[in-house]
């Protein structure tokens, strides 16, 4: 068994556009976390050409961990990260979005274990747990994420594609400097591909909590659906690992439909809508990939 015989250096890095409402939490729940086996070495937000007040949010919190970068370009979140795997010091990155909450303060020293567990483990998911939903439209889509959920859990004890989202993926810094990622839109499931191929592990840690924010508008949930739905990600993504992409997509079908008829008992109503919406949005899937534009993906109601 591999060990660590002294406290892992991590980087924080945190991809911002207009996180100006958050960015000040989500930093101080970061230099709130504990844990004696770590030591956060810096902490890189990188706005992302922001036109709100994101940077100077960032700055009012009292810290020489945390380094700014700011060129006033949108680049897109990809490019963003190419540039901390670069410029990253710690062992490990993690990486943070900035519209989300660190659930207590053991998050971080939650998701570094499978690191120190096994030298073969490169990338690590936390788990990314909704804010509890009020609106219809909320609860219909929190429906979506109960299956997802559901799924994530049952397939291989979590380590899979739907356990590695984006909003909370720790990479160790040996495969971060070997890779780059190339203009795409799922960055979290690019990594979770080329993590796989090489040989290496993924884990995911669902003690590791972050809360985020569901879509508030049916133009919101859409820019997320083209992201993130399965066959939005097999369609950008089989060009780089063919069909090893469908593999680890494939639910059992009648599992995946045993869980749609739980959510639909709990909120016939909710997810009946948001059925038909996932249709209506399938058919739009192939026309949205093809004519990528990085602001058709920015969901303001989340942040």
């Amino acid at each position: 068994i591999f060990k660590m015989k002294n406290k892992m250096k991590v980087s924080i890095g945190i991809p911002a556009h207009n996180e100006g409402k958050n960015i000040k939490n989500v930093l101080k729940d970061i230099l709130e976390q504990k844990g004696k086996d770590f030591e956060i070495v810096e902490i890189l937000v990188v706005c992302d050409g922001c036109t709100d007040n994101t940077q100077s949010e960032a700055l009012s919190v009292k810290s020489k961990k945390i380094k700014i970068t700011n060129d006033g370009i949108r680049l897109g979140k990809t490019y963003r990260l190419n540039q901390m795997f670069t410029k990253s010091k710690g062992e490990v990155l993690l990486m943070l979005d900035g519209d989300i909450r660190l659930d207590g303060k053991n998050v971080i020293k939650n998701v570094l274990t499978p690191f120190k567990r096994d030298e073969k483990v490169m990338l690590v998911g936390g788990n990314s747990m909704p804010v509890k939903p009020t609106s219809f439209f909320e609860k219909a889509v929190y429906s979506t994420f109960e299956v997802f959920l559901k799924s994530r859990l049952h397939i291989n004890g979590g380590n899979n594609i739907f356990g590695c989202t984006g909003s909370i993926l720790a990479i160790r810094d040996s495969f971060a400097k070997s890779i780059k990622i190339p203009k795409i839109i799922n960055e979290d499931a690019y990594l979770y591909f080329a993590v796989i191929k090489k040989g290496f592990k993924f884990e995911s840690v669902n003690r590791a909590i972050v809360n985020y924010k569901l879509p508030k508008n049916i133009k919101d949930y859409l820019r997320q659906v083209f992201r993130s739905e399965p066959s939005a990600v097999t369609l950008e993504l089989e060009d780089h690992f063919g069909n090893l992409v469908a593999k680890e997509f494939h639910r059992p079908i009648q599992l995946y439909l045993f869980y749609i008829l739980i959510s639909f008992i709990k909120n016939p109503l909710g997810v009946t809508f948001i059925s038909l919406v996932n249709v209506f949005s399938k058919i739009l899937i192939p026309h949205v990939s093809k004519n990528y534009k990085l602001e058709w993906f920015t969901a303001a109601s989340t942040h």
